[in-house]
């Protein structure tokens, strides 16, 4: 029975390890930041909207909430994190929604038109500059919330106030 037990308390930890070294570990980001975020998303009707490592799906319910028509797919690798947001689905009212457990990294982004990403500064730059200039269509946006993308430059940068993290956008 023990041995049960440790082998659930590694599942977890491995779970929210790998991630970490992907792109970062589970670090929400604020939640009084989502309509600063998404004001400067824009989403239009019918859009496809990414969160590359969702952790609990806060971005990907507040974009499907602020417009319906949207496609919202969130992709996380730890399995905790993407239990919880399948539980979230099931009790949300926000059926647009979609979560997949899978390396964010290995997501094709051709078909998206808005990607938020919250990742350490170097794992964006050795990790997601050239598959975002690699898969994102013209006219897409890509919003990285507290660290600029190293290699690409940003369109706008909103910093309203000292205390707030900035969020970098980038169109493509």
């Amino acid at each position: 029975m023990e041995l049960f037990f440790v082998l659930i308390i590694l599942m977890l930890l491995v779970s929210f390890l790998i991630p970490a070294v992907s792109l970062a570990p589970w670090l929400p980001m604020w939640k009084k930041d989502l309509p600063r975020v998404f004001a400067l998303a824009k989403l239009q009707p019918k859009q496809v909207f990414y969160d590359l490592g969702c952790g609990d799906g806060r971005t990907v319910f507040y974009a499907a909430k602020q417009e319906p028509t949207i496609k919202a797919l969130g992709i996380e690798l730890s399995l905790p994190m993407f239990l919880i947001c399948q539980l979230k689905r099931l009790f949300s009212a926000q059926k647009n929604t979609k979560f997949l457990l899978k390396n964010a990294l290995k997501q094709n982004l051709s078909d998206a038109d808005v990607v938020f990403i919250y990742a350490l500064p170097d794992n964006l730059k050795k990790k997601v500059v050239s598959k975002l200039k690699q898969e994102m269509k013209k006219g897409s946006m890509v919003i990285s919330y507290a660290f600029k993308i190293e290699g690409l430059e940003p369109v706008i940068i909103d910093k309203p106030a000292q205390h707030l993290l900035p969020v970098n956008v980038y169109q493509f």
